[in-house]
């Protein structure tokens, strides 16, 4: 009786557990229609003033095409009426497109070269009168020609401006849309570890409900050891996804800073375009990131591996961390010849060491301090040996021989980089080992297999 007691409060909470997973699930697809919903009317919405500033430069493009050809037209009085009254046109629908688009603008910034582009306009409106009249009177074509030449400047910066007003439109958009795809990449993931585990769970009661009568007590420890474990695994997991997401984010913040102090800066635009660059490369490598914590979590050999150039992810990492190093004044070296053997790995996975390990060097350099991190890279025996070295205040001793264990943490560390490290390199064939004295710096050394022709 007290079995069956037992059975059914089981059942029950398996029916529960499957109630509560459907509506995980259902939650989870109404969130992931509301993204999608966002990005659709984030596109929408950029469309209009879009078209707006596509049509104003359309018109400008033909009012600068229609004063050549008045200058072309000079004495002739029936030709100089048909393109002066066109050329109206083209001035009107100019000024109205721009006034529609001006409706859509709440950026300070892009406020200001709005009222740049238009009061030059204003300016370049009497430059055309003149050289109307001019061609009326049928003046002298050096002196017509001199006139056109005062347009040049003026008309190539409202050209230029006109462009790097829809490319901020369409930099927005695309901004937004990679941001609600990660959303909508971590929200899918955490949807499918629930029903994961609500499988799981319920797979194990139904095997085990027919037998609970004779192994009650057994059962009930069983089940608590497994749910343990699931939980440890669990916490595990989140406490991974938590760690390797903190690098990107904190190199999009950076570089999101870094690009709204450039905006007013015309001369700066190189190096925001850079900084842009580096945040839709982490915004992108965010989403790969957290689609690939589940297989680093129960990671074996059958990773799926590939030719790579190890000193170019090298270089692409130390440009990824630029802005942070550049924050905290840490000069970066890397000594990596481009002849250096490809490496077998799973390059998503295998990206996150040097991430890691130079997100941790500079944690362990103080601010204000002027900070140094070397990477060099060797190969020797079939092996390609990467050494990075850093100028922090080091590693206590008794610290040391742990630092690879989950949770063990230093100054500014969270306890789950270096761990993370281990299982990736030994998951390769690698090792990797820690030299670090209190107040004279850290170096972390690791090994990879060279690339030797396997079958891709």
């Amino acid at each position: 009786m007290k079995g069956k007691k037992v059975s059914t409060k089981l059942t029950m909470s398996f029916f529960i557990v499957i109630a509560l997973t459907v509506l995980v699930g259902l939650a989870g697809v109404v969130g992931m229609v509301q993204i999608n919903r966002g990005s659709m009317e984030m596109y929408e919405s950029q469309s209009q003033p879009l078209a707006d500033l596509g049509m104003a430069r359309e018109y400008f493009q033909r009012l600068r095409v229609q004063l050549r050809d008045i200058v072309l037209a000079s004495g002739d009085t029936y030709a100089l009426a048909l393109i002066e009254a066109d050329l109206i046109g083209q001035e009107r629908g100019f000024l109205e497109n721009m006034e529609s688009y001006r409706q859509t603008i709440n950026d300070p910034s892009i406020i200001e070269l709005y009222d740049d582009i238009m009061s030059i306009f204003a300016a370049y409106q009497p430059s055309m009168q003149q050289i109307i009249a001019s061609a009326r009177v049928h003046a002298p074509p050096v002196q017509m020609i001199l006139m056109m030449d005062d347009l040049v400047v003026p008309t190539d910066f409202i050209m230029e401006a006109l462009d790097y007003l829809a490319y901020a439109r369409v930099r927005q958009a695309a901004h937004a849309n990679e941001v609600n795809r990660m959303l909508f990449n971590v929200l899918f993931i955490m949807i499918i570890t629930v029903i994961v585990l609500a499988l799981v769970l319920g797979i194990f009661v139904t095997k085990n409900v027919s037998v609970l009568s004779k192994m009650e007590f057994n059962r009930l420890a069983d089940e608590n050891a497994a749910l343990e474990s699931l939980s440890h695994m669990k916490t595990e997991f989140l406490q991974d996804i938590k760690h390797e997401i903190r690098n990107p984010l904190q190199v999009i913040s950076l570089g999101t800073d870094f690009v709204a102090g450039c905006i007013s800066n015309p001369e700066r635009e190189p190096d925001a375009k850079n900084a842009l660059t580096a945040v839709q490369h982490e915004a992108m490598r965010l989403g790969h990131m957290v689609n690939g914590m589940v297989e680093l979590a129960t990671m074996s050999g059958n990773i799926n591996r590939k030719k790579t150039d190890l000193a170019a992810m090298l270089k692409n990492c130390a440009e990824t961390s630029r802005l942070l190093l550049k924050q905290k004044n840490i000069a970066l070296h890397i000594d990596a010849a481009p002849s250096l053997p490809h490496v077998y790995v799973e390059a998503e996975q295998m990206v996150r060491v040097p991430i890691n390990l130079i997100n941790n060097a500079t944690n362990a350099i103080g601010h204000g301090q002027d900070g140094k991190i070397v990477i060099t890279a060797t190969a020797d025996e079939g092996y390609v040996t990467v050494r990075m070295r850093d100028t922090g205040e080091g590693i206590p001793s008794g610290l040391l021989p742990k630092v690879f264990e989950r949770g063990i943490s230093g100054k500014g560390s969270k306890g789950f980089g270096l761990s993370i490290c281990k299982t990736i390199i030994e998951a390769h064939g690698g090792t990797i080992g820690i030299e670090s004295e209190k107040g004279s710096g850290t170096a972390v050394t690791f090994t990879i297999p060279v690339y030797g022709g396997q079958s891709e």
